[in-house]
């Protein structure tokens, strides 16, 4: 969430008018959402543009839901019997996150925000 927070800081220094910072929101938004479904099935390193998705595969990579999906199947009957209906790829997807793209591209998100909040904020 810091990282977030400063990639916000980062975006709301572009311009010191607050149609431009809102604009430039929703196009980083409608840019992110539109193009990682999309990349999915041609470039999937693509999706790496939309921020949602790098939180995402962090946290899918931090908590692990895969495992414990597995671990549930396997040592409660009542999930056994309701998870078997999930595919294969599902599983795999929650086992084995981009969490280094994803860091990467997160990071370099930070560094951009960072490159402009130092070009705009002008000490005193």
């Amino acid at each position: 969430m810091a990282i977030l927070s400063v990639i916000a800081l980062g975006v709301s220094a572009v311009s010191a008018k607050e149609r431009s910072t809102t604009a430039v929101w929703y196009l980083w938004w409608i840019l992110g959402g539109v193009v990682a479904p999309i990349a999915l099935h041609t470039k999937p390193w693509l999706q790496h543009l939309s921020f949602n998705y790098n939180l995402e595969q962090i946290g899918l990579g931090i908590f692990r839901l895969g495992n414990d999906l597995t671990t549930a199947q396997k040592n409660i009957p009542i999930f056994g019997e309701m998870l078997r209906n999930i595919p294969p790829p599902v599983i795999e997807a929650l086992n084995a996150p981009a969490v280094w793209g994803a860091v990467l591209a997160s990071v370099l998100m930070l560094g951009l925000a960072g490159v402009v909040i130092h070009r705009q904020v002008k000490p005193e």
